[in-house]
């Protein structure tokens, strides 16, 4: 929780509107699939991360290799959906299949690190302050765009469809195009 004697944690509370829980349930429950904003090369994965149950994708990017050089990744990033539609996560908590889904992720990634492909998972958290309480923390999937073994996102989705469907996973997950 933001330390009350923090200015910015006054400034930013000042700021939030009356209905940010409102406007929370829109951005993070209500929302609409990825659009055709997304980049041609991770569009495909973020609609699949999209259909899951429990989570809403938030930031994708396909990489630049001609900007970034050998440091180029792609990468998505998602946050956990409430456990109830209409109720702030705050108030309903984080939904179980979201959390059932992390943690499938976690063993799936870390299983392609083993394996040898330059992949990585992570989470951040900025302070809660310059959030909706409840929504800081972000999970990200990142791949590495060039270099030995590397994996485009429409590679690791085949390997995500593959293994999930091998591990018995009652939802399924399906290429979006």
């Amino acid at each position: 929780m933001a330390n009350p004697n923090d200015p910015g944690a006054r400034t930013r509370r000042q700021r939030m509107p009356d209905d940010y829980t409102a406007q929370e349930i829109a951005l993070f429950e209500n929302c609409e699939p990825p659009g055709e904003s997304l980049d041609k090369g991770v569009a495909p994965l973020v609609r699949a991360l999209s259909s899951l149950p429990g989570i809403v994708t938030i930031s994708s990017c396909e990489g630049h290799p001609e900007r970034d050089g050998d440091t180029a990744e792609w990468h998505v990033g998602w946050k956990l959906r409430s456990a109830d539609p209409e109720a702030s996560i705050k108030d309903a908590g984080p939904s179980p299949e979201g959390w059932l889904v992390r943690e499938w992720f976690t063993w799936h990634l870390q299983s392609m690190k083993a394996a040898g492909f330059p992949i990585r998972h992570f989470f951040q958290s900025p302070p809660p302050y310059l959030n909706w309480p409840g929504r800081s923390m972000t999970f990200w999937i990142r791949g590495a765009v060039t270099g030995e073994r590397t994996l485009t996102p429409e590679q690791y989705l085949n390997c995500l469809i593959h293994a999930w469907d091998r591990t018995g996973c009652d939802y399924p997950i399906t290429a979006g195009t």
